[in-house]
């Protein structure tokens, strides 16, 4: 299912992508009825995105609606507010047991996530918290997507264009544009959807 949403997006070559497009196409594609992001004012050393979801329904006899609301930190740059916004989007393709259902589920991830992710306790928290550190780089074609890639990697390559200037074209960091034209990345990119 992530993938459908990758290869939409990978003959685009005008950057940047916006998240409201991914938002559409999700919708359009008919994961969610509802997406809401929100900005808010978190420390980003703690928190840096939230995922929700939940079901409602209009009324007794109508059909549930699932929604999703994701909060992004407003304390970190806009390329990265992008990126926690692509990689919370990512988390709406997670398998059940990927997810949080409780408070206390929710809770355990969290210390997992802003603890080191290797530990003696094996568990769904670790396959959680792994699947969130996944979630990041899942959304990386989403926000410069193959065909754009391709352009940027020659220009890069033939010294018309620098990592910063295919950061700011594509306003991503550009630790992750670095990793993206690398090598590594050709190798490491056709799998990423398929986990």
């Amino acid at each position: 299912m992530l993938r459908e949403l990758i290869e939409h997006f990978s003959e685009v070559e005008e950057l940047p992508i916006e998240i409201d497009d991914i938002v559409a196409k999700i919708m359009d594609l008919g994961f969610q009825d509802e997406i809401f992001l929100f900005g808010a004012d978190t420390d980003p050393t703690q928190v840096r995105g939230a995922f929700h979801q939940f079901t409602y329904r209009d009324g007794v006899y109508a059909d549930p609606r699932l929604v999703t609301h994701i909060v992004y930190s407003q304390r970190v740059s806009l390329p990265w507010q992008r990126v926690i916004c692509a990689k919370e989007l990512v988390h709406i393709f997670d398998p059940l047991a990927a997810k949080t259902d409780t408070e206390e589920e929710a809770s355990l991830l969290l210390d997992r996530l802003v603890g080191p992710l290797s530990s003696e306790d094996y568990g769904m928290v670790d396959l959680q918290a792994a699947k969130d550190r996944l979630a990041l780089y899942q959304a990386l074609p989403l926000l410069l997507p193959h065909k754009a890639l391709t352009i940027a990697r020659d220009a890069v390559q033939a010294d018309r264009a620098t990592v910063e200037q295919v950061a700011t074209w594509a306003c991503l960091p550009a630790e992750f544009v670095r990793l993206m034209l690398s090598d590594d990345w050709r190798e490491l990119n056709g799998v990423l959807s398929d986990l």
